[in-house]
């Protein structure tokens, strides 16, 4: 009997120490949540009906924002390029307006064709917050840790989104460069209801 409960004893011991040896946990530091303990956040858009649907197939972005326009925002050049800006696979129209002075800005605009602005419900290492611009439901996309940019996908037709941001050149508060993409968007889709 006494043999027996020393075999338990050392066996429920080496167990405990099994366990201890497959943790993660380091001294001072909270474990990580395993993948099922947590349901993932996500962000609901609540979309309002369109002041009209802009349609942006075979729109050049680098004609979203006039000259005038340009000159209000501080830019002076355009860059036409393709990017995958919702990585799904596509080459979407983006068009890179900047400038020659310092501190550089760019502001950036995409025509993404095959997605709307729900794609970046729960997705990626973003943050998402309902907005609204020039009367459009949009959200407002900023990266998680130090903020680089914001930009704004805006809910122009189904199935599309008008991806507008803003990158300074130099460090900036996050609401600062959000001021500074809503005021560019605002113009853009301004120019963008002429080009319909």
């Amino acid at each position: 009997m006494r043999s027996s409960a020393v075999r338990t004893t050392a066996l429920l011991t080496a167990v405990a120490a099994l366990t201890a040896a497959c943790t993660t946990e380091q001294p001072g530091k909270g474990m990580a949540a395993s993948p099922t303990s947590a349901a993932p956040k996500t962000t609901t858009t609540e979309k309002k009906p369109r002041p009209e649907e802009i349609k942006l197939d075979g729109i050049d972005p680098c004609q979203v924002l006039t000259d005038e326009q340009m000159k209000q925002l501080s830019v002076s050049r355009r860059t036409r390029m393709n990017q995958d800006l919702v990585k799904d696979g596509s080459e979407d129209p983006v068009c890179n307006y900047g400038n020659n002075s310092s501190p550089r800005i760019i502001y950036g605009v995409g025509l993404v064709i095959g997605s709307g602005i729900d794609h970046w419900t729960g997705n990626g290492n973003v943050d998402v917050k309902p907005t609204t611009v020039g009367g459009y439901s949009a959200v407002t996309l900023t990266f998680k840790g130090a903020p680089v940019d914001c930009a704004l996908a805006i809910d122009i037709a189904g199935g599309q989104q008008f991806y507008f941001d803003y990158e300074p050149g130099q460090a900036a508060a996050q609401d600062v460069m959000c001021q500074n993409a809503v005021k560019g968007a605002e113009l853009a889709l301004a120019t963008l209801q002429t080009l319909k």
